[in-house]
């Protein structure tokens, strides 16, 4: 039995976006000004999620029959826009592919006709409570049930293969969304880290 752990980071300024599916949004790979993504919920003209996604590649395989140990997404946060402490979370899924493919639009976005399909398996974020955002680094619950359903669904992952995570709120009644340094944002710090074991 082995272990690794990797730590993977966004290489390309496509691999993290704020996006919606509301008719119209518009696809931002720079966020809204600031090199700034907003993510959360926008519940004016738009009341749908506004979704961040986030896209590593893998620099090893995480072969058949791995077992996942622990996965942590981690970002720089730097503020909120309306977003309540005390009651507003996140959901987070991964795109249900072996590999996924850069996001080119909003008709990409998981919840489209033809959008992308999530998988099944969700993390919530916080696992109970309201969701405490600050200016600082953010990192997420134990995403291990996420990759773990891409290695058991797709016979593994390959060297080269990319991961697509998705960060969503629920509805709320009001606007409510958290902000996080894009990939050209001076303070920008978002990575994955993956510890798994595996036999050879």
């Amino acid at each position: 039995l082995k272990s690794k752990t990797k730590t993977l980071l966004v290489i390309a300024n496509v691999d993290d976006i704020e996006n919606s599916i509301s008719p119209g949004y518009i696809h931002l790979p720079d966020g809204e000004g600031g090199e700034l993504l907003y993510c959360g919920y926008w519940y004016g003209s738009q009341q749908d999620p506004t979704f961040c996604s986030f896209r590593f590649t893998l620099t090893d395989k995480i072969p058949s029959g791995s077992s996942l140990k622990s996965v942590s997404l981690s970002m720089r946060g730097k503020g909120v826009q309306a977003w309540d402490n005390l009651n507003n979370s996140f959901n987070i899924s991964a795109t249900h592919i072996k590999s996924s493919s850069q996001i080119t639009g909003i008709d990409d976005v998981i919840g489209k006709l033809n959008g992308f399909i999530e998988t099944s398996a969700k993390v919530r974020w916080p696992s109970t409570g309201g969701l405490v955002w600050s200016d600082t680094q953010m990192s997420t619950p134990d995403l291990s049930p996420i990759i773990q359903e891409l290695v058991d669904d797709f016979n593994g992952l390959e060297t080269g293969n990319s991961v697509t995570l998705w960060l969503h709120a629920p509805p709320t009644t009001g606007n409510n969304e958290v902000l996080i340094a894009d990939l050209g944002h001076s303070d920008h710090n978002t990575s994955l880290t993956i510890e798994y074991e595996y036999y050879e």
